[in-house]
């Protein structure tokens, strides 16, 4: 008997504390199903390029990104500050197949950059870069401060964006081919 009445005490008291609960739960999408888990992280955006190549058999466009290619941006302690590379083969690093670089000097928070002697032993003063195409059966690489080479580099926190040409890029080792590269762009997460 004493417990039908204690109980009865404190069954008004737990009425609104247990309906507080039941509010609290179903809105904030508990309905009794468990606890959810958090969401997956969002999958890492790979890179990805795009130029056109005219010139020394060449004429068309060229698009990386995804699936076997490799698109990178990574810091370089050698000769570059920052070496962007645009491969149609992810194996061996993006060197068994054609594949364009980007050696970027002084990329700080990006801007416009302007070319620079393509075999420069390091990166001097100001935003600079050189570029090279390394494709089927030759190489080929900006001229010694064209003023027809130019980069546009873009940063938001880790992940780099830019346009970027070149024309008259030369035959690299004494060949007298040449290559035009146009309207190329290009995003990837500095590494």
């Amino acid at each position: 008997m004493r417990r039908r009445q204690a109980c009865r005490r404190w069954l008004p008291a737990l009425v609104p504390a247990i309906a507080a609960v039941a509010i609290t739960s179903s809105s904030c999408g508990g309905g009794g199903d468990g606890p959810t888990a958090p969401p997956p992280p969002p999958t890492p955006n790979p890179g990805s390029a795009s130029f056109r190549l005219v010139g020394a058999g060449e004429d068309g466009d060229v698009s990386y990104g995804g699936g076997s290619n490799l698109v990178f941006c990574r810091r370089q302690g050698s000769f570059a500050d920052l070496w962007i590379r645009f491969a149609e083969q992810a194996a061996g690093n993006g060197e068994n197949g054609p594949h364009l670089d980007l050696d970027v000097c002084n990329p700080g928070d990006g801007g416009s950059f302007s070319a620079m002697h393509p075999q420069a032993a390091a990166c001097g003063g100001g935003q600079t870069f050189d570029i090279w195409w390394h494709g089927e059966s030759a190489v080929f690489v900006n001229t010694a401060m064209p003023p027809s080479c130019s980069l546009t580099l873009m940063r938001n926190g880790t992940r780099l964006s830019g346009t970027f040409s070149c024309l008259g890029m030369e035959e690299f080792g004494g060949g007298n081919g040449s290559i035009d590269v146009l309207d190329g762009s290009f995003e990837c997460t500095e590494e």
